[in-house]
């Protein structure tokens, strides 16, 4: 019992360490960058709306994330909740 937990906590630790989802990677995304290049900083994110010539992507979730929207394929406005 003990050893399985010891087992998930390293992998809970791992895979939380790997996350692009940071401060410094937020403030490398930038206006005028595609959406292609912000996934390569970011990750592909947890979900996108599209809208005419609008996409409004989140990476994470309500209390830990950023927000990018797109205007004709290139970031407009970022957004960043709860990032350290």
């Amino acid at each position: 019992m003990f050893r399985s937990a010891l087992t998930l906590l390293a992998l809970v630790l791992a895979l939380t360490a790997c996350s692009k989802l940071t401060l410094a990677n937020y403030e490398r995304v930038s206006v005028g960058m595609s959406y292609d290049e912000v996934v390569s900083i970011l990750g592909k994110p947890a979900s996108c709306n599209d809208v005419l010539v609008t996409r409004s992507c989140r990476w994470g979730d309500e209390k830990r994330g950023v927000s990018v929207r797109f205007v004709g394929g290139k970031a407009l406005v970022r957004s960043a909740d709860g990032l350290n």
